[in-house]
């Protein structure tokens, strides 16, 4: 099967989605219920929606300095030491090696902060995330089939797709045996080896309950803290997502930080 296609697994439920949902609801309804939810249009107010086509970020920013992860084959490789590599570029290489049709570009992930202020000026904080004692955000910005494998991550998170089509797979964390994760004390501690796109390589992902969304430019989705999910690109996408913890939530995913310090791990 074309892995753009998607046979939905006789278990997976679709990710309902919403025209609009106010703060106090989404808490409410999605996070204390820790349940999936896309929310439509939470980047149609953003500069950034109008203002990041390849042309204009190419003159724009041409020289800041970004991250790309390592994905040959155009699947994210966490098999290193530390889980997954990164190599420093450019933006301005970056958009050459996309038009450009570059066989393996990798993947732009790059923290928040280490972008340019007029860039990021160009992405407002979502109202839905309300006031947060901890927060981190990154840009992600991939080729048309780009593959996050299936991971989890300790804090909410809020993925916005500013531009571009993308397709997750989540799996609630009661289903963590199903998706067979790698050991705690191993560099690869957050993902785990089922595919689902080839749920036929691991026998348990049968047991598990997958919820599948198709996000588009604006959508916003809202990915339960420690719920596995695993992503492709349907088109170019560029996308900023949005952790965030409070009480003690913020705790543990300050303590997750550092873990990965100690240990050397990738962010």
């Amino acid at each position: 099967m074309d892995p753009r296609e998607h046979a939905l697994s006789p278990n997976a439920s679709i990710v309902p989605r919403l025209a609009a949902c106010s703060r106090d609801d989404f808490r409410r309804s999605w996070v204390t219920r820790a349940l999936p939810v896309v929310i439509e249009g939470v980047a149609s107010s953003w500069p950034a929606s109008s203002r990041w086509t390849l042309p204009a970020l190419r003159e724009r920013f041409a020289d800041a300095k970004v991250q790309l992860m390592r994905a040959p084959g155009g699947r994210v490789d966490y098999a290193g030491q530390g889980g997954t590599s990164y190599d420093e570029s450019s933006f301005g290489r970056y958009i050459d090696a996309l038009t450009a049709g570059a066989a393996d570009p990798g993947y732009l992930v790059t923290m928040w902060e280490e972008l340019p202020v007029a860039l990021r000026a160009d992405v407002l904080w979502p109202e839905l995330c309300g006031s947060a004692r901890w927060s981190q955000s990154t840009l992600w910005f991939g080729p048309e089939g780009i593959v996050s494998p299936m991971h989890f991550d300790v804090p909410d998170n809020l993925y916005v797709v500013v531009r571009g089509r993308k397709r997750f797979t989540l799996v609630p964390p009661r289903d963590s045996w199903n998706v067979r994760p790698h050991a705690l004390l191993s560099g690869q501690a957050q993902y785990a080896r089922a595919d689902p796109e080839r749920p036929e390589a691991e026998p348990r992902y049968a047991g598990a309950h997958p919820w599948v969304a198709e996000l588009g430019s604006g959508d916003a989705l809202y990915i339960p803290r420690f719920w596995w999910h695993h992503a492709r690109g349907l088109e170019l996408t560029l996308a900023v997502n949005f952790w965030w913890a409070n009480g003690a939530g913020a705790l543990l995913a300050r303590a997750a930080d550092g873990w990965k310090r100690v240990r050397g791990l990738s962010r």
